[in-house]
């Protein structure tokens, strides 16, 4: 037991330290971004950031994510999975870069803006290449190399920008940092065809099943089943970014560039702060609640009521710690330009602790097959906060967007809890 227990301990603070650092180093890069480019203009990249980010979801359509599912109920077996996986991937990720392209080209923006869209588009295949292969890195449980690849990113971006604004730091643009983008999505696309041909292959160090030697291969999938298996992780992911993400968008183009770069600026804080808890479930603790949530349900239902305390503690304290140090901080790192997204600030750290509790409920919901409630939670969510975010940014402009955003928040909790209770645990009580 004390043996497990620092196995996690040494797991749980070699993710924590490398995502506060990339947490940081993405901080920064946003500070150095916010600072040479002004509001307008870091507006334009902010929201064409936000745009393919949306859409990044749907390169994979949630393969990733339920590589995870499945490879904690069959356990080995679930290599024949892979085949079918990494076409999925490669075709959807390509049919997404052409969507973001046609917008681009179709869609009536300004001429730099669009340039801009182009230049970033590409961000979309690394992120499908960086999530698979971060699964695969959880299955292994080899924390080290999943810490330290989930940072590269974001170490990269940081190099190239903060070089750039050094070297030439008159002649940087909004094109310039989304091209930046795009070469960290090349890179982070070259460095994935290792660990995935070896997955493809069959070398996976799969933790929590007992190997019995080589089995019977098992008849591939086909892209049809694997379709129909994974899509509810990939629309869940994409459901999430809209009640999330999407705001910023709506701000650009409702609101105008200006308001967009002072909305991103409050949002950007606020991501930072919501990847403590998100790696602790995402990265650490989901593969160990898709195998209890099958073959230790005492565990599976114990986790949760910790979760719900742990996470309540840690959504309060940081909500607290950006009200009193938010304002301060704004000014020290992002300048006067930007005071008015202190306002911004204030209610969007009010979603902290009801976005930490969702995650602890909504883990729950990814077992099984207790997703497809998940998913319909989602969509109405999103759905929801795509319609009140309309009509809140037309009175009250990025005030309003702030606090959609908390609704919503609100709302997805409620849902999550209800979820849990009356859908995974109904037949748990006894446990």
């Amino acid at each position: 037991m004390q043996i497990r227990m620092l196995s996690a301990a040494k797991a749980l603070t070699a993710l924590w330290l490398c995502s506060l650092i990339g947490a940081g180093l993405a901080f920064f890069t946003q500070v150095i971004l916010a600072k040479q480019l002004g509001a307008d203009e870091y507006g334009q990249f902010a929201s064409a950031l936000a745009l393919v980010t949306l859409l990044t979801p749907l390169a994979g359509f949630g393969v990733a994510p339920f590589w995870l599912k499945v490879y904690g109920i069959e356990g080995w077996k679930a290599k024949r999975w892979i085949n079918a996986s990494l076409s999925f991937t490669g075709v959807s990720s390509l049919a997404v870069l052409a969507v973001i392209v046609l917008i681009a080209l179709a869609v009536q923006h300004q001429s730099n803006h669009k340039i801009i869209l182009l230049s970033i588009s590409l961000f979309a295949l690394g992120q499908a290449a960086a999530e698979m292969v971060s699964s695969k890195y959880q299955l292994e449980e080899r924390y080290l190399f999943l810490s330290i690849w989930q940072m590269a990113p974001h170490l990269i971006r940081f190099t190239l920008i903060f070089l750039l604004s050094y070297i030439i730091p008159q002649e940087i643009s909004a094109t310039l940092a989304a091209i930046c983008y795009s070469i960290t999505a090349l890179l982070i696309l070259s460095a994935s065809v290792k660990p995935l041909k070896s997955l493809k292959e069959g070398n996976i160090q799969l933790k929590g099943h007992t190997y019995n030697g080589p089995t019977k291969p098992e008849k591939s999938v086909t892209l049809k089943v694997l379709a129909q298996n994974s899509w509810p992780y990939g629309i869940g992911a994409f459901a999430h970014l809209v009640y999330f993400q999407s705001n910023l968008i709506l701000v650009k183009y409702l609101e105008g560039d200006n308001a967009a770069g002072q909305y991103s600026v409050a949002l950007t804080i606020i991501t930072a702060t919501y990847l403590i808890p998100t790696v602790f479930y995402q990265k650490f603790l989901l593969p160990k609640i898709h195998r209890w949530s099958v073959h230790d349900k005492l565990k599976f239902r114990s986790n949760y009521k910790k979760g719900n305390l742990i996470m309540g503690i840690f959504g309060v304290t940081a909500m607290t710690g950006i009200w009193l140090l938010g304002s301060t901080a704004i000014n020290i790192f992002f300048g006067e330009e930007y005071k008015n997204a202190t306002r911004i600030l204030y209610i969007l750290a009010a979603t902290i602790p009801l976005f930490s509790l969702a995650l602890n409920a909504g883990a729950t919901l990814s077992t099984q097959n207790f997703i497809a409630f998940k998913v319909k939670y989602m969509i109405t969510v999103a759905i929801i906060s795509v319609v009140i975010s309309i009509a809140a940014i037309h009175y009250w402009g990025t005030v309003g967007a702030a606090a959609a955003t908390l609704v919503c928040n609100g709302i997805l909790l409620t849902l999550y809890i209800y979820g849990a209770e009356k859908k995974v645990f109904r037949n748990l009580k006894a446990v």
